[in-house]
């Protein structure tokens, strides 16, 4: 399904192309970073390409930034702990190699900040396809299922950010709005089920299973299941890159461009 596209309110202007200009390029600064939109005006003979920024206060100083991809951002944070942890893996098998297996008083900072990261990379890989999934969801759809008791439930985009799992989302929900198959049947899809159980573990936790929890995540197996994540969205992107509300940084994206008559009276938040 075409992804719709709104204008957002607070804009900067990041290029101007001239109707007769045959080539040019527009930077982000960072992949994380929102898509730019691309606006033409038919009078103007003129596209802009513009980006939403936030203005905030930072140590009591105005700024401000272009707006984040939360889905970008999330990814990028789970990555970025994942190699952390790979790296300190390393270290920890070269402790063990030296016959200290116990790590009960030396050595324990090396295991809890092991563990941390990891339970950071799970949990934010998790977030990102939460993102994605509820970017997906159009304010006005209505997804309804049978109960175990055969009556139909209705639930709007509110409802369902907050009672449908996300699994059901991304399997079921996500791929009937963007008409795809579902990733069900992907090799990565086990992954993320043993994904999202363990981010509800972690996130969810209950004294009867911390130590199981603990054993996971100190497992090589983790690591591969937070990937799980970035599959997930690379699989879904494909088939759509022009979405503007997509994250950069999965193969050729294209930005969406809006037709205008004219710019007058339409822009004049853009600076």
């Amino acid at each position: 399904m075409p992804s719709k596209i709104k204008i957002p309110e607070n804009l900067v202007v990041l290029h101007v192309k001239q109707d007769s200009d045959n080539s040019f390029e527009v930077s982000t600064g960072d992949q994380r970073t929102k898509k730019p939109i691309a606006i033409r005006s038919m009078e103007e003979k003129q596209t802009i390409f513009v980006q939403e920024q936030l203005t905030s206060s930072f140590d009591e100083e105005e700024i401000s930034i272009a707006v984040p991809n939360e889905i970008a951002m999330s990814l990028s944070t789970a990555s970025r702990c994942i190699k952390s942890a790979d790296a300190l893996r390393k270290n920890i098998k070269t402790i063990i190699k030296e016959n200290k297996k116990n790590f009960i008083n030396s050595d324990l900072t090396i295991i809890y900040d092991y563990i941390s990261l990891v339970q950071q990379g799970v949990v934010f890989a998790y977030r990102a396809i939460e993102a994605f999934s509820n970017t997906c969801i159009p304010d006005d759809y209505v997804y309804t299922k049978k109960t175990s008791k055969g009556t139909i439930e209705s639930f709007n985009k509110d409802s369902i950010e907050r009672w449908i799992t996300t699994s059901v989302k991304i399997g079921e929900i996500i791929p009937a709005i963007m008409q795809t198959p579902s990733p069900k049947k992907e090799k990565f899809w086990p992954h993320f089920m043993e994904l999202e159980k363990l981010r509800n573990d972690i996130i969810h936790t209950k004294s009867t299973t911390t130590q199981q929890t603990l054993s996971q995540l100190l497992s090589p197996h983790t690591p591969k299941i937070a990937q799980s994540s970035a599959d997930l969205l690379a699989y879904f992107i494909k088939t759509d890159p022009h979405n503007p509300s997509f994250p950069l940084g999965f193969g050729e994206s294209y930005i969406k461009l809006i037709n205008l008559d004219s710019f007058k009276g339409k822009l004049e938040k853009a600076k």
